[in-house]
């Protein structure tokens, strides 16, 4: 099922804005820690910038505002399927014209209609904003809907983690007690 079509924001461009200012679903620039198993090309500038431990700048979408917890956007050259390079696909869900066969729906992104193109919002981790002001793009914002199905992901990843922590305790404790035998 594919979601409807987006409401067009109001205007487009870039404004600073105070965090205490953010909406939920609000999209602004910042500098997020990527993981490497989330680089799809190797020899680009988010490979370099993982390689050397540094930064890398891209959209993020609130998902929270008190505190402040947001996920990264990735464009991966505007394409419209993920690239096969990627290790985990499950992470990524799709937004707008892009298309994956890990989920049903894409999440709708209200902008205005010269500025669609197919963006994958990354779910293996909550990021923290500790910044003051932002630089929030106008014309950009993710609905409810939207972010409902993010959250419902990240909380079925979430337990998903933890069942597996749990069960490599059980496997540990189970070990050391045959070991004992």
């Amino acid at each position: 099922m594919v979601c409807s079509s987006p409401k067009f924001a109001p205007t487009y461009g870039k404004f600073p804005t105070p965090v205490d200012e953010l909406r939920v679903g609000d999209v602004f620039w910042y500098r997020v820690a990527v993981d490497a198993e989330d680089v799809a090309d190797h020899t680009s500038e988010t490979a370099k910038d993982v390689r050397n431990n540094r930064r890398t700048k891209r959209l993020v979408v609130v998902i929270c505002t008190s505190p402040l917890l947001v996920l990264y956007l990735a464009t991966f050259n505007r394409a419209t399927t993920l690239p096969n390079t990627l290790l985990d696909q499950s992470v990524w869900y799709p937004v707008d014209e892009a298309r994956s066969p890990n989920c049903v729906h894409f999440l709708p992104l209200e902008t205005e209609p010269r500025q669609t193109f197919a963006q994958w919002v990354n779910i293996r981790r909550l990021y923290v904003v500790g910044d003051n002001l932002v630089e929030r793009i106008g014309g950009f914002h993710f609905p409810e809907r939207a972010i409902e199905q993010l959250i419902n992901a990240l909380m079925f990843r979430m337990k998903a983690e933890v069942i597996q922590f749990q069960m490599s305790l059980v496997l540990s404790a189970y070990r050391v007690s045959y070991s004992r035998v």
